[in-house]
């Protein structure tokens, strides 16, 4: 019985959720900016850990803040070049150097995501560097010096590298986005030269910098419209002559794709289904055969 509970929890564990959560159930106010240029991302990088904040590099115990942690997080962060920051803590159990999301709703319905470092304690008043507030309230009905609405999770242990996966909207389209050209795609992160270029093509697959390989498009960005690669697609496709819509046609095909967000609803990372129905088959054998 011990063994089958064991495994219950275990089952139970692997298909856990991390839920956002409101500004306000944390006891926060709006996000904003701290004065001058600490929290910059251009301060604290690559490894600039002797700030004299509550988190420093000559502190102990909770308080100190690694070099190493901090140089990693500065060159292999999840997302864009403005998809990380520096800030308060969001939670009083957080410690330095430990990590969070927060989110910024847009005005077309999808959100602004960053990962931001801890590297001063909690209180009530969020604050990220002067650079990267910019991106967090960019097509919001916030601007720099408000105190912009913001929701916030823990993925795991405070981890730095969750992927923002699994967190758009359900949608449903009548045309099914086809890669047009070498390495494109039709999702809404993709590399280019600024935010508003990669906006403006269906560019390169991404999830950091490094996955951008195209000779002047050497940046990842999120939040990008898809409707330069259905319009890509379209075209494409009418191009075609493997492709009839007419009802005179044997090959004519209507097909609906459904973007939909991940199984793991807002865990961060995908839950993994084939090694929760294992357990799961396990579990069934043991109480069978044992």
């Amino acid at each position: 019985m011990n063994s089958f509970r064991a495994l219950i929890t275990l089952a139970l564990t692997l298909d856990a959720c991390y839920s956002w959560a409101s500004m306000s159930s944390g006891g926060m106010s709006g996000v904003t900016y701290a004065s001058g240029t600490i929290y910059n991302t251009n301060t604290m990088c690559p490894s600039n850990v002797n700030q004299g904040y509550v988190c420093d590099g000559r502190n102990f115990g909770d308080q100190y803040l690694d070099a190493g942690e901090m140089s990693a997080f500065c060159a292999g962060h999840t997302g864009s070049s403005r998809q990380f920051g520096f800030g308060h803590g969001v939670t009083a159990s957080q410690v330095c150097g430990q990590c969070a999301q927060i989110r910024v709703p847009r005005t077309d319905g999808t959100y602004n995501y960053m990962s931001v470092m801890m590297v001063d304690h909690f209180t009530w008043s969020m604050e990220v560097g002067t650079t990267e507030i910019a991106y967090l309230v960019d097509n919001t009905k916030w601007v720099v010096g408000d105190r912009a609405n913001f929701e916030y999770r823990i993925v795991n242990d405070y981890d730095c590298y969750a992927a923002f996966d699994g967190d758009t909207p359900t949608t449903t389209t009548t045309t099914t986005p086809t890669p047009i050209g070498s390495g494109s795609c039709g999702g809404s992160t993709r590399c280019g030269a600024t935010w508003s270029d990669a906006n403006a093509k269906c560019g390169q697959c991404c999830t950091t910098d490094d996955g951008c390989t195209t000779p002047g498009s050497s940046h990842c960005y999120a939040d990008l419209a898809i409707s330069p690669c259905n319009t890509a697609a379209t075209s494409s496709t009418t191009s075609s002559t493997s492709t009839s819509t007419t009802t005179t046609s044997s090959s004519t095909s209507t097909s609906t794709s459904t973007s939909s967000s991940s199984s793991s609803g807002d865990c961060g990372v995908s839950s993994n289904w084939g090694l929760l129905h294992i357990v799961l088959y396990f579990i069934i054998f043991h109480c069978i055969y044992i």
